[in-house]
């Protein structure tokens, strides 16, 4: 229902704050759990240099975290906008695919809990994203399903062809 009520031609300001916000609180949990988890790991930990380094990469990660948010909602929106536009699922413009994947960051917020907050996060960021260019660009729903899937795994492919290679060269 929020997908199909959703304004899509009123701008990206709004959507990208909305997503950056929500990023920055994922990134401040993610922070603090990896502090409990860090002072825990102090009382067996052979190398305390170790037990710093995990909350100081997550502590980066928080202070980065608006840009990075920034610029990982709009590298998303563009590759699943052009794979929407391979497959002619785009009837609504960049735009409303901007949209969605921004208040698709909003599952983020499940970083709150630890453990398996984040992994849970990523998983319902997948389906609101699907669901939502389903609803606003009202195509059918393989092309959602392809649209958001296809850049994660030409990605992934890559990412695992490039560690192939360095593991190759290394030998």
């Amino acid at each position: 229902t929020f997908f199909h009520r959703m304004p899509s031609q009123v701008g990206l300001a709004q959507p990208l704050y909305f997503a950056m916000v929500v990023g920055v609180v994922a990134a401040f949990f993610m922070w603090m759990w990896s502090l409990a988890g860090s002072s825990l790991k102090m009382f067996v930990a052979d190398d305390v240099g170790e037990v710093i380094r995990g909350p100081f990469q997550y502590f980066l990660l928080f202070i980065f975290s608006p840009v990075t948010v920034s610029v990982m909602v709009f590298l998303k929106a563009g590759l699943i906008h052009l794979m929407l536009m391979l497959i002619g699922g785009n009837k609504l413009g960049f735009e409303a695919t901007f949209r969605v994947v921004a208040y698709g960051v909003s599952a983020s917020i499940l970083a709150i809990f630890p453990g398996c907050g984040v992994i849970l996060g990523v998983l319902w960021t997948l389906f609101i994203t699907i669901v939502g260019l389903y609803s606003i660009h009202e195509t059918e729903p393989w092309k959602s399903v392809v649209a958001v899937l296809a850049p994660m795994f030409v990605c992934l492919s890559f990412i695992s062809m490039g560690t192939f290679l360095l593991i190759m060269g290394l030998k």
